[in-house]
């Protein structure tokens, strides 16, 4: 359709017309040449409704494909920190070789760090609590001088 804009006003606008769509003649000629104005205006109306109507929609539909676009990326990244959050999990943890097993044998293991200070402290033939203990009740002890009859 080509334009001509003569006249506008808010609620009028004058418009001269040449229609050189095809599809908009053959409907327009179906009419008689008194109705074809009005079906013209008619068509048009129902032509800028629709507009209207598709271009929420279309806005709609591209934000929804942002959104999953968006989504998917958020996916793939969430994938990628799952399986490095993995792997340097199972590095810390594995076994033989992890480095907590490996700390916690340094230190609690049978030769660990703790174990040879508890041993220090704790064993029953020559760790120091013994030694304390055997001196405060035992038999050389004040307490054991005293009770022995």
């Amino acid at each position: 359709m080509k334009g001509n804009q003569n006249e506008f006003s808010k609620e009028r606008l004058t418009l001269k017309l040449e229609v050189t769509d095809t599809v908009v003649c053959e409907y327009l000629r179906r009419f008689s040449e008194n109705e074809r104005p009005q079906k013209a205006l008619d068509a048009l109306k129902v032509g800028v409704i629709a507009i209207q109507s598709a271009s929420p929609s279309l806005d709609t539909r591209v934000v929804e494909e942002k959104f999953r676009q968006v989504e998917k990326e958020m996916d793939d990244k969430i994938a990628s920190f799952r399986d490095d959050l993995k792997e340097r999990l199972e590095q810390y943890f594995r076994a033989e070789s992890g480095s907590v097993p490996l700390c916690i044998e340094r230190h609690f293991g049978e030769n660990g760090s703790v174990s040879r200070i508890l041993e220090t402290y704790f064993n029953a033939e020559k760790g120091r609590l013994c030694d304390i203990l055997e001196g405060k009740v035992g038999p050389n002890s004040y307490i054991g001088r005293q009770m022995d009859p």
